[in-house]
């Protein structure tokens, strides 16, 4: 992994660095439910 930050241009969320095809990874946490 690399220590510089991803931001997405649109959202403004943080990103993992993936890109596939124009489809950015967003680094957003799993929902709760998927946890319990």
């Amino acid at each position: 992994m690399s220590g510089e930050r991803h931001i997405d241009e649109i959202s403004g969320t943080e990103t993992t660095g993936h890109e596939w095809d124009g489809i950015k990874e967003l680094n957003t946490p799993l929902p709760r439910w998927w946890l319990w």
